[in-house]
């Protein structure tokens, strides 16, 4: 041990001498003169003082003075991260949207006291949030980040989920489709995480109402707590399902089924709409869509397939000055969505389909007969 330590010594003192040898010469250099450059050079001793907690490498860096060690007057003095502040108020408890411009992606969050935001670009203290109101620029680490208000979308989007929510692309499709105004009546087979719902709540106003059913128990608690973080007073979640439910005649303006198996539905919920309206059957599969429309036909219920349609969306990434792409990342296929419309005294006629395409058949052998007569 005694060794060990008496060959550190002596490694240490070499290095000194050899190290001290290497300044003598530097300094006889005809290119370095002068302690400035001296100092430039060998600029690796650190300053050591209580009231620093970051040791600068070069005098012309400014060290970082700790909260700990100024006194509370000088804590006031620091500057403010807020770059713009807004009239708008917020308090904790409020649902806000963080847009951040390092990254270009938001982010979506209670405010909650003595509590700290992070992401890529920085931290946010809640207060701070709060200072800026809605509309307010922070200054972050790297870039900005804008107080935004937490729009429909946004919420269905970064909500608590249970199943896979409906997209607002394919939500704002429905509610065009179902033609809803002011105090329309919908239902809804299908609550999932309420993304739909509160789609339909929106667009049915405060004098309207959203009947909705869901099967499961988890899921229906999660639509109910995000429909009530929300505020959306005119939903109505019900623990069932639709087939063992009694529906009031001619009463909804418009249904929507979001299930695995419409067809089952299809002929208890044709007398609860009112005459002309819409029925929208959610469907991710093809196979799905086939089977639905083929029971419509086969039980002859009042309907006819107004449009069966895929609604896509393409974003694009651009960027000041030049920079214009698609972006990378894509929503593809989410559903299908199939639009019947309810009509008096129509009867749809399967038959009449397979009866053309017979006509077209023996048509066509007419032809070939036709033609080999010629030839011959």
């Amino acid at each position: 041990m005694r060794r060990s330590l008496a060959s550190s010594s002596k490694s240490c003192v070499s290095r000194n001498k050899k190290l001290s040898s290497c300044k003598h010469e530097l300094i006889g250099s005809p290119k370095i003169q002068g302690k400035a450059n001296l100092n430039n050079l060998f600029n690796i001793i650190f300053r050591f003082d209580q009231k620093l907690t970051f040791k600068s490498f070069s005098e012309n860096t400014e060290p970082v003075v700790s909260d700990e060690a100024l006194p509370s007057v000088e804590k006031d003095k620091l500057p403010s991260p807020i770059l713009f502040s807004s009239e708008t108020t917020l308090n904790y408890g409020d649902t806000v949207t963080v847009f951040e411009t390092f990254r270009q992606m938001k982010h979506m969050f209670q405010l909650q006291p003595r509590s700290r935001f992070n992401c890529k670009g920085g931290g946010i203290q809640h207060e701070d949030i709060i200072k800026a109101g809605l509309g307010g620029v922070i200054k972050v680490k790297k870039g900005q980040a804008i107080i935004c208000k937490t729009t429909l979308d946004d919420f269905t989007l970064y909500m608590k989920r249970g199943p896979t929510p409906i997209y607002p692309k394919d939500a704002s499709a429905i509610v065009g489709l179902l033609d809803l105004n002011d105090g329309c009546k919908v239902l809804e087979a299908g609550t999932g995480s309420g993304a739909l719902s509160l789609h339909l709540s929106k667009a049915v106003g405060s004098t309207g109402e959203v009947h909705s059913y869901e099967a499961r128990e988890d899921f229906a608690k999660i639509s109910k707590r995000n429909i009530e973080i929300w505020g959306a007073k005119n939903v109505q979640v019900t623990l069932g399902k639709l087939q063992e439910v009694s529906l009031p005649s001619n009463f909804y303006d418009g249904i929507v089924l979001d299930m695995m198996k419409p067809w089952e539905v299809i002929a208890k919920i044709t007398d609860s709409l009112k005459m002309t309206r819409f029925v929208i059957a959610l469907l991710p599969n093809m196979t799905q869509v086939v089977t639905f429309t083929n029971t419509v036909y086969e039980q002859k219920l009042p309907f006819f397939v107004d449009r069966t349609i895929e609604v896509s969306h393409r974003n694009w990434d651009i960027e000041y000055p030049f920079k214009a792409h698609p972006y990378f990342r894509q929503i593809g296929h989410t559903a299908f969505l199939v639009v019947l419309r309810k009509i008096a005294g129509f009867v749809p006629q399967p038959d009449i389909v397979s009866s053309n395409k017979d006509k077209e058949k023996e048509g066509d052998e007419d032809e070939d007969e036709n033609v080999e007569n010629e030839i011959r």
